[in-house]
């Protein structure tokens, strides 16, 4: 189920053609909190970033599925920070947490490439 499910998520995020993958943490960023704010109980949000892990190579931030090791942070990171924020009532709001939650993240992606 772990895998039908990320490989679900994965379908629905943008194809980037370079190697660093800061867009797609972006991406999948704001998928997890669009979800968090839409009331998606925190287990299942797990469950579809099971196993996803970025790591920082020579190309910059890359994404691997299920590998051990130094990674930067996980999906599950990801997940974890989301429900560490409050759950909003009105769009404006959502679309606004989104956003930013979005934008942390990338920005946490391009510093660690840089780095």
């Amino acid at each position: 189920m772990k895998r039908s499910a990320a490989a679900l998520l994965f379908s629905l995020l943008p194809v980037y053609s370079f190697a660093d993958d800061c867009p797609m943490v972006a991406e999948l960023a704001k998928i997890v909190m669009n979800s968090r704010q839409e009331g998606l109980p925190m287990p299942d949000n797990m469950k579809l970033v099971g196993g996803t892990k970025f790591y920082l190579t020579e190309k910059g931030v890359e994404l691997f599925m299920g590998e051990e090791g130094n990674e930067l942070f996980t999906g599950e990171d990801i997940v974890i920070k989301a429900y560490e924020l409050p759950r909003y009532s009105t769009n404006g709001m959502k679309t606004q947490s989104t956003g930013d939650f979005r934008d942390e993240w990338y920005l946490t992606c391009v510093k660690a490439s840089r780095s």
